[in-house]
């Protein structure tokens, strides 16, 4: 029951890529970068500013990671909620999505570049299937209380990912309904 389960669920999840690439390549374009709004338009419904952070292996126009975060503000320190992970490999792309309460990053903003870092689970071929590893985002230039269209420099220190250099931007946050 349990491998019928997971069938279903795999087969959703690669409709799904597989839609998202086709509406992707079907607009012609070269980039993801090309395929995301600007921060001008709304990336989000209503809600805070998301962090959108891409890194690649070899140019920027073939991404290879995405991590998207939803950038809140407590009393003056920002607060950093994973949304989702993508890894893409070859034309197929992965969405790991996650569920409320989201993991939250930790961010440093004491150091140039600034940091955010966590520990992710890694599956591996231990008795336990899992172990924890330290995973760090570098930020160049970055200031969590701006936003604007271009990208930004940064880079991914990771074990489990490798080390890949990337571009981060930070959208507008757009007012709720109720607001």
């Amino acid at each position: 029951m349990a491998g019928l389960r997971n069938s279903i669920i795999a087969g959703i999840v690669i409709l799904g890529a597989a839609a998202l690439l086709f509406v992707w390549w079907g607009r012609g374009d070269d980039s993801l970068f090309s395929s995301i709004p600007e921060a001008s338009e709304n990336l989000a419904a209503a809600g805070p500013p998301q962090l959108n952070c891409v890194f690649y292996k070899f140019v920027a126009s073939r991404p290879h990671l995405e991590f998207v975060f939803n950038v809140e503000d407590e009393v003056g320190r920002p607060r950093f909620e994973q949304l989702y992970v993508s890894l893409f490999n070859g034309r197929e792309r992965t969405v790991d999505v996650k569920e409320p309460p989201y993991p939250v990053w930790q961010f440093d903003p004491s150091t140039e570049p600034k940091r955010l870092y966590a520990d992710i689970e890694v599956n591996d071929t231990s008795l336990s299937g899992k172990h924890s590893e330290p995973i760090v985002i570098e930020l160049y230039k970055y200031n969590p209380g701006a936003s604007g269209p271009g990208w930004k420099e940064a880079s991914l220190k990771s074990v489990h990912y490798q080390n890949l250099p990337g571009q981060c931007r930070q959208s507008v946050a757009t007012a709720s309904s109720s607001d």
